[in-house]
């Protein structure tokens, strides 16, 4: 947001969604924003109306009245809400504008305020100059359009707590304790002869003890990251199997084509959807055999790498298409995910008892089958009828609860910051190893003002201006 950067001129812009509703809220930020918004305000007595002056309204108050447009003509009925610098939103005067809901009241109110000098906001603009104004800081800022976009009920919780505990945070903790080791380096570095010899080694274990705090601060925060884009379920299993119906199936919609012929899929197809409670993003996937097919080789490779990011797995097996067949040496990436084995097509088998279903695929069960763990579970359904989906949905649910579960403290932080926070381990750690090696007390402060400048960097307190332009740019128009 380089282009406006040192602006501070008057910004508006719709704070709600577009199309019908009951009301509609127009934002307006900026010096001068009060006079600009009287202009068209007006408050009805008896049958005259009446102008009201800025130093007449009281903040945070609520007043109700009528919109008018530069030509005099009456637009809509109105209320008003100013907000006083610093104690706003964005730390800048502001007023909100309560319309009737629908696109041309909005409208109207916008066209007038921008017709006498205001501008329309950027995305992202009102909570750039929060930013600005040290009103919130760049996790806050995050954070606040992740909760107005996440679809997952267990981020939203996280989400929440993270704006209430601002200051509170795992990563400002780790980084007064990196600023106060890094004064103890500075002493050990200016007064060598003021310290015992275990000194070294007490510097050595700090920062390792550290290094620690932020790779647990790391794995929570990628757990929360994927809880927030939807957990991964991937639907796999070699051509013809049903996937495409399983899917269809468990959207309760017909999503996927289905056909008979195999390699029908030969891409991914992915549907993200509140699944009993829980934010999924579930994948059908290409078959997974041997071809020479250019295309279709691509698609198996795309398949191959959708299995090793799942948080859950569903393998198909077709009785008529896998029971005399040995798996592929590619499926030896299964063994180790957290996976449901199905039996598909029991429509077909409805005088075969289950049990005799799953001996005669036992082979190809056991070869998927991770041997240093217990066994996955294995159900017996019919995609094409929907039947055997009740049992198979709740041990779903079960696995992705236990997948979804998030502990105290857990700090949600986008993914590329996910990627800052591992640099920063990594340096903190190798300079731990060659403090060790080396016992340079100065190349370790060095680390360690490193380190600092990349927290600072995700909270905001340094940055870069390129960069925040790519985060707030992210924002809807009116926040």
């Amino acid at each position: 947001m380089k282009s406006i950067l040192l602006r501070n001129d008057i910004i508006a812009a719709q704070a709600t969604p577009f199309g019908v509703s009951a009301i509609a809220a127009v934002r307006v930020s900026g010096k001068d924003c009060l006079p600009l918004a009287l202009e068209f305000f007006s408050q009805k007595t008896g049958s005259a109306s009446r102008t009201l002056e800025p130093a007449s309204l009281r903040p945070r108050r609520l007043y109700h009245g009528f919109w008018k447009n530069a030509e005099g003509r009456w637009v809509d009925e109105v209320q008003i809400v100013f907000y006083r610098a610093p104690f706003s939103f964005t730390g800048e005067d502001m007023v909100e504008i309560f319309t009737h809901g629908g696109f041309l009241p909005v409208k109207m109110v916008l066209k007038t305020l921008f017709e006498k000098g205001a501008r329309p906001a950027e995305p992202g603009e009102f909570s750039f100059r929060a930013f600005v104004n040290k009103k919130i800081d760049l996790i806050g800022a995050q954070t606040i359009n992740a909760l107005i976009h996440t679809a997952s009920p267990s981020i939203e919780e996280v989400l929440a707590r993270q704006l209430y505990d601002r200051q509170e945070q795992p990563i400002f903790d780790i980084r007064e304790r990196l600023l106060g080791l890094s004064a103890s380096l500075e002493v050990a570095f200016d007064y060598p002869e003021d310290h015992d010899a275990e000194h070294p080694d007490r510097i050595a274990q700090a920062v390792a003890k550290i290094a620690q705090s932020l790779e647990a601060v790391i794995e929570k925060a990628e757990i929360a990251e994927r809880l927030n884009q939807g957990l991964s379920v991937v639907i796999c299993g070699r051509p013809n199997v049903g996937k495409s119906t399983l899917l269809n199936a468990l959207l309760g919609e017909d999503r996927a084509i289905v056909s008979e012929v195999p390699g029908t899929t030969r891409d991914y197809l992915s549907e993200s959807f509140l699944f009993q409670g829980l934010y999924i993003r579930l994948v059908d996937t290409a078959g997974l055999r041997e071809t020479r097919d250019t295309i279709e080789t691509l698609g198996i490779r795309k398949t191959l790498e959708l299995i090793d990011r799942a948080d859950l797995i569903l393998y198909l097996l077709d009785p008529e298409v896998d029971s005399n067949e040995e798996a592929p040496g590619m499926w030896e990436s299964l063994r180790k995910k957290r996976k449901i084995i199905l039996i598909n097509k029991r429509d077909k088998y409805p005088e075969t008892d289950e049990l005799e279903l799953a001996k005669a695929l036992k082979g190809k069960i056991e070869a998927l089958t991770d041997p240093n763990a217990g066994p996955d579970p294995v159900f017996s359904i019919s995609a094409l009828n929907r039947t055997g989906l009740s049992p198979l949905k709740e041990r779903m649910k079960g696995i992705l609860s236990e997948v979804s579960s998030v502990e105290e403290g857990t700090m949600w932080v986008p993914a590329f910051q996910i990627d800052l926070l591992k640099r920063a381990h990594t340096i903190l750690w190798e300079g731990m190893e060659r403090f060790r090696e080396t016992g340079m007390y100065e190349t370790l402060g060095q680390d360690l003002r490193e380190t600092v400048e990349i927290l600072d960097g995700i909270t905001g307190r340094s940055f870069n201006e390129d960069i925040l332009q790519t985060i707030f740019s992210q924002f809807c128009v009116g926040k």
